[in-house]
């Protein structure tokens, strides 16, 4: 399983083009954290 700061850079790395908001959530449907992309 992966820590919350790796799930968040591969989630940031993985984001398509284009994208503000990122959701990261868990596997109850929790949102453990939410971040907005600043697109630099």
């Amino acid at each position: 399983m992966k820590t919350l700061t790796s799930a968040k850079r591969s989630a940031e790395h993985h984001a398509p083009e284009g994208a503000i908001l990122i959701e990261i959530k868990d596997l109850m449907d929790q949102m453990p954290s939410r971040m907005t992309l600043d697109g630099s």
